[in-house]
């Protein structure tokens, strides 16, 4: 829904975009929804339709399986509830885009996990190990840039202040960077993190 929060605020209006919610509802509902629920279930349903194989025991599925969790109840649920928005509300049509959108590319990189194996003890693999890192360290340049911007808002109420400091005087927006290393290192791994990756990096 970047795209489409981009128009309207180019725009300067939110006209044919729908009635205002709250902003925390429209960010958990397009992000927590199809990013923790939808992608938990596919995987579930999909993994469980093959009586030969139990969805719980296949490890590097489940490590991945966290991983994508992880991100996505800070982003879609954490940061929402913690977050000073700039403004209280946002469109309907803003919140449902995003929501359809993020539900097929969940629910397709959720089935493809699913579904997949990996060789036995892949998890002990160099590019599982080096994706691994490489997704926690943007994992914790995008908590840390989300949190910077949180801090920032608080201590300015009301006014436009332009973030300096460490990664924000390299990059425009290092919480969409640290995200974009995050999926990067999911593509080290797995043809779910490269389709992510394909997904966010348009819209950052």
């Amino acid at each position: 829904a970047c795209w489409a929060r981009a128009y309207a605020a180019e725009a300067g209006s939110s006209a044919g975009w729908g009635p205002g919610i709250p902003q925390r509802l429209g960010h958990i509902a397009s992000d927590f929804i199809p990013g923790c629920i939808i992608f938990t279930l596919v995987y579930f349903l999909a993994a469980g339709a093959d009586d030969r194989r139990d969805p719980t025991s296949d490890t590097p599925n489940i490590i991945l399986l966290g991983f994508f969790l992880a991100h996505y109840l800070h982003r879609g649920l954490i940061h929402p509830l913690i977050m000073r928005y700039s403004s209280k509300t946002t469109p309907l049509m803003i919140t449902v885009s995003g929501l359809i959108g993020n539900a097929i590319f969940a629910a397709a990189i959720s089935l493809y996990l699913a579904l997949n194996t990996y060789p036995n003890n892949y998890e002990e693999d160099a590019r599982f190990v080096i994706g691994a890192v490489l997704f926690w360290i943007g994992y914790a340049i995008n908590r840390w840039a989300d949190l910077r911007l949180r801090n920032l808002r608080r201590d300015n109420p009301g006014q436009y202040v332009i973030p300096h400091g460490f990664l924000f005087d390299y990059v425009v927006n290092p919480n969409y960077f640290g995200e974009l290393i995050e999926w990067t290192g999911a593509r080290a791994r797995s043809l779910a993190g490269y389709l992510e990756g394909v997904y966010v990096a348009p819209g950052r």
